[in-house]
């Protein structure tokens, strides 16, 4: 891959960018997300490189950081809302 293809951020495979594909992953994992968004918090986001560059650009962003906080939140509650569920049904 030529050092230009690089410059224009395609790191991935084949020469095909893999930052966009990955952001779905990451905002679906919570252990990758909350120490992405205390990165992004600390304004210490060029020690990632590149990565840190793109995960700056979307999740830095007030839709990036909404949809974030809303992927934390929902991987909070709906365990407990499953549960709560479950132990309403169970006859002890």
């Amino acid at each position: 891959m030529s050092t230009g293809a690089r410059a224009r951020g395609y790191t991935g495979v084949a020469g095909y960018p893999i930052e966009r594909p990955l952001i779905g992953p990451i905002a679906l994992n919570p252990i990758d997300l909350a120490p992405i968004l205390l990165i992004l918090q600390l304004d210490v986001a060029a020690l990632l490189g590149h990565a840190g560059a793109m995960l700056r650009r979307f999740f830095g962003s007030a839709p990036g950081a909404g949809l974030a906080i809303a992927a934390l939140c929902v991987r909070m509650v709906a365990p407990v809302a499953v549960a709560l569920r479950f132990f309403q049904r169970k006859d002890f």
